[in-house]
């Protein structure tokens, strides 16, 4: 339960999926060391868990393989309320703010299957596994967010 303003938290889990099918992009946040960092990214919806790719290198790899524990955050059917003066402005919004861990995908047949989640996330279009390219997939890291838990939060939606 949401605790500051409990009559926003989402508890519908076909609503929690709405958010999770709708939303575009996703936060996703990571700790190694003392030193946080979040980036936006591109992901795919699996069973209790979601799909991602980046690069084999770089800060966000490095940090995935040292702690893999995540967090991650989505919002979507966002909209500006405005009000009369500065304090009376709000957002409309759903949010949704996960727990998990990531793991990278070893074979082709599981980058694959979280490659085609991706694309199905963002378009209707079902892609065959010829469709990927070798070279390309072999440089690409495609990790599976296992979701512990998840809470939704929302704004000015009273469905």
């Amino acid at each position: 339960m949401i605790d500051r303003k409990p009559e926003r938290e989402i508890t519908d889990p076909d609503e929690l999926l709405h958010v999770l099918e709708r939303a575009k992009i996703l936060r996703l946040g990571m700790c190694a060391g003392n030193e946080p960092y979040v980036v936006p990214m591109n992901y795919g919806l699996g069973e209790n868990c979601l799909f991602l790719h980046s690069s084999p290198r770089g800060k966000k790899a490095d940090m995935l393989r040292a702690n893999p524990r995540v967090c991650f955050e989505m919002e979507t059917d966002v909209a500006l309320i405005e009000g009369d003066a500065p304090c009376g402005f709000t957002m409309r919004f759903r949010s949704i703010v996960g727990y998990g861990m990531a793991s990278f995908l070893e074979t082709r047949e599981e980058k694959l299957h979280g490659m085609k989640q991706i694309m199905a996330h963002y378009s209707d279009t079902e892609f065959k596994d010829e469709d990927f390219l070798e070279k390309v997939l072999a440089k690409t890291s495609v990790m599976r967010l296992d979701i512990e838990s998840m809470r939704g939060a929302k704004h000015g939606w009273n469905d």
